[in-house]
């Protein structure tokens, strides 16, 4: 059940992270893991005529934007996975390990929530998730390793 809470968080999200992009795009995704004191989120968008991603945190070495405000912006975000979470806790709802938001450029919203209990890392679950919503894939061996176990444990 989504609350009016939960409506509005969402659309402070959404409009959080296309405050931070510089440039016009046709598709974003955000990923938040969130847990009660810390979290990692993070995005890519697709530049309007590109084939390739682009990494949220790569934005500042592509354009020149403000360090402290796109830190700021960033710190916001992570606070409004939080009070997310909190919302879904406070609603007695499960609570989940991740979330993703895939946005296009019309508006169009979807929201998939992870559930996953697993002991991973949050750097390991980065590179899951790149490669099951990028469909990233990694050329580093120990990554590879990473994938190769999901896929593995996926089958089971």
């Amino acid at each position: 059940m989504e609350t009016k809470e939960m409506e509005k968080l969402y659309q402070s999200i959404g409009s959080t992270v296309i405050e931070l992009i510089p440039e016009q795009w046709e598709k974003v995704y955000i990923y938040g893991q969130v847990e009660e004191d810390n979290g990692q989120v993070f995005f890519y968008y697709l530049p309007i005529g590109e084939s390739e991603y682009i990494y949220s945190l790569d934005i500042e070495d592509h354009f020149d934007i403000d360090d402290e405000y796109f830190n700021l912006k960033n710190y916001e975000l992570l606070q409004q996975f939080q009070l997310l979470r909190k919302e879904f806790e406070r609603n007695n709802q499960e609570l989940w390990s991740g979330v993703t938001f895939i946005i296009d450029h019309n508006g169009n919203f979807k929201i998939n929530y992870d559930y996953d209990d697993s002991e991973r890392g949050a750097y390991e679950n980065k590179v899951i998730w790149e490669y099951r919503y990028l469909n990233i894939r990694p050329e580093d061996e120990w990554e590879q390793k990473v994938i190769n176990s999901y896929l593995k444990d996926k089958e089971n």
